[in-house]
């Protein structure tokens, strides 16, 4: 164990307890002083030594599901979105200077901006929340850039600290950074969800605690969040993920200890607020990726403990998958509706799409599967990206009649029907590629 007194004080608080943890356990674990507002008076996060079998999570397993009564679901076309909600934007490593502004990412952000008023109404963003690295250092200059880049989004936008927007804590987040985006640390309501937004840019909670505006501790006022809210959905977020998404596992908290503690807390609160549904959301892991995680980072069910980790991750750098794994440029709709449910779609960003089919007629009763790749927004630093238009990116292949031949809107698999000519076309990010098929 780490030899941080904080942390086992802290992690014999939650071994210890058999009740209720308030903040003000948190706060006397980390001997920190106990003011009247640092406290609370309502329902506290039930903490117990251990799982029991049986926990009564829901049974049913959906992408994301934690919450009994709610789910979470990918959905390829965000027509579908629900009609009564809020959606919100999510992204994150742009990267950008404001000695490039012919780089990927700036270019991929002016990309978003003109799409955004093309969306369907129920998809189109009320707000954004970006996910930290948005600029590549942490100097005026480049902050100030990247600040106007997503103001040009013209919907209120929220960042999170990033390891790179303090110069890899060269500018500390409570000097350039808070000057030009405002608090470090801080929670909001977005429709029927409560978003909570701690900053590990140093590498951990913890680590980051010395340079917070405002000041003090993270994790106290993380519980009194949790604490505090009654919204039907909890999203906690942070810039560095738990647990790296990707085979190479340095994308994640430096402090693997603290990083189980963050999520036995989140799992602790999802098990005793078993009507509540709460995921985590992270950028910094170049990609898209979706997991369902135990606080010892292992893949489980939500009904064996896990809880839904989703990283929004790559607005124009090179990526830390394979595109086929969710290393492309992207960016996130999340749709939470009324209800609180939650629906979202992985929308890349692009250029151009092209469609590959037979070239030769096809016979009635033909069974053929097309194929799609997507060039993405290009800029002058990095070379020219191709991608194959697939899960996880959002797409949808449809027929222009489906007499003739149908296709399947997920994976392009057609059956032709009867003689005809018909085009086939898939959607994804925006841009629609098409192929001309004759059946004879």
């Amino acid at each position: 164990m780490p030899d941080n007194a904080a942390y086992r004080q802290i992690l014999a608080v939650f071994a210890e307890t058999d009740g209720l943890l308030r903040a003000r356990h948190v706060w006397e674990a980390m001997d920190l002083e106990i003011m009247p507002n640092n406290v609370t008076s309502r329902g506290a996060i039930v903490l117990g030594a251990g799982w029991p079998e049986g926990s009564g999570r829901g049974d049913q397993q959906a992408v994301g599901r934690a919450s009994r009564t709610r789910t979470s679901a990918l959905l390829e076309d965000s027509v579908n979105f629900a009609k009564k909600g809020t959606t919100l934007l999510a992204g994150d490593d742009a990267h950008m200077f404001a000695s490039d502004p012919g780089s990927v990412s700036s270019n991929v952000m002016d990309s978003i901006a003109k799409r955004l008023p093309t969306l369907p109404p129920q998809a189109r963003p009320d707000a954004a929340q970006f996910l930290g690295d948005m600029s590549d250092d942490g100097k005026p200059a480049d902050l100030q850039y990247a600040k106007s880049k997503m103001d040009a989004l013209r919907i209120p936008e929220r960042d999170i600290v990033g390891n790179h927007e303090i110069t890899q804590g060269a500018d500390a987040e409570n000097g350039n950074y808070s000057n030009t985006f405002g608090d470090t640390h801080y929670a909001y309501t977005q429709g029927a969800a409560r978003m909570i937004v701690t900053d590990n840019s140093h590498g951990s909670l913890q680590s980051s605690d010395p340079f917070q505006d405002p000041s003090g501790a993270q994790y106290p006022w993380l519980v009194q969040q949790l604490t505090d809210t009654t919204a039907k959905d909890v999203l906690v977020i942070t810039h560095m993920p738990a647990y790296d998404p990707h085979p190479a596992a340095n994308s994640q908290f430096t402090d693997r200890w603290e990083a189980q503690m963050y999520l036995r807390l989140v799992q602790r609160y999802q098990d005793t607020h078993p009507d509540q549904h709460v995921i985590m959301l992270y950028g910094h892991a170049r990609g898209f990726a979706e997991q369902i995680l135990n606080p010892e980072g292992r893949s489980v069910t939500t009904a064996e403990g896990g809880i839904p980790q989703f990283t929004f991750a790559d607005l124009g750098m090179p990526a830390y998958a394979p595109a086929d794994q969710g290393g492309i440029y992207h960016f996130g709709l999340l749709r939470i509706g009324d209800d609180g449910d939650l629906q979202y779609s992985v929308e890349p960003a692009l250029a151009s799409i092209t469609v590959k089919g037979p070239k030769d007629p096809i016979a009635k009763g033909d069974h053929v599967t097309l194929t799609a790749t997507g060039d993405q927004i290009p800029g002058d630093n990095i070379a020219p990206l191709t991608i194959p238009i697939a899960d996880p990116a959002s797409h949808v292949w449809t027929s222009s009649d489906s007499k003739v031949a149908s296709v399947d809107p997920s994976t392009g698999a057609l059956t032709a029907h009867r003689s005809g000519t018909v085009t086939v076309s898939v959607t994804s990010g925006g841009v629609t590629g098409s192929a001309q098929i004759i059946v004879e």
